[in-house]
């Protein structure tokens, strides 16, 4: 039996019951108060791994994947509303994931986003069926 499918917390944050039905439009990962301004945490919502970062009270959730080096931006640097890749300091803009700097002859593509509200103290992001 996997023992993933009943995973919570670390691991996976997204809710059990979205693994055996359509997932809803936004799905809750986690709460805000454990990503205070100026910093960004690391989700797993079954199979996908977002970042989510608060800016100034603003929060945005991207793909946690560099699309240059497939690390994980949550290992990186948030500065401002950027966030630099760990292995070849490649960086991205967390509120649209366009690339801002990319290592010399690297083609970048940009970073996935997802839609984030914030209800009740809870993180939700937009995630599709």
């Amino acid at each position: 039996m996997d023992r993933d499918l009943f995973a919570i917390g670390p691991v996976d944050s997204c809710s059990v019951k979205s693994r055996f039905s359509a997932l809803p439009k936004f799905e809750v990962i986690g709460n805000a108060g454990e990503v205070p301004a100026g910093k960004k945490k690391r989700y797993r919502c079954g199979l996908a791994d977002f970042l989510v970062a608060n800016v100034d009270g603003v929060y945005y959730a991207m793909s946690n994947t560099c699309s240059h080096a497939n690390e994980l931006l949550s290992d990186g640097m948030l500065v401002g509303r950027q966030v630099v890749c760990p292995a070849h300091y490649a960086v991205f803009d967390v509120a649209n994931g366009q690339v801002v700097r990319h290592p010399e002859g690297a083609n970048i593509a940009p970073i996935k986003t997802y839609k984030v509200k914030v209800e009740d103290g809870r993180i939700s992001i937009e995630i599709e069926n």
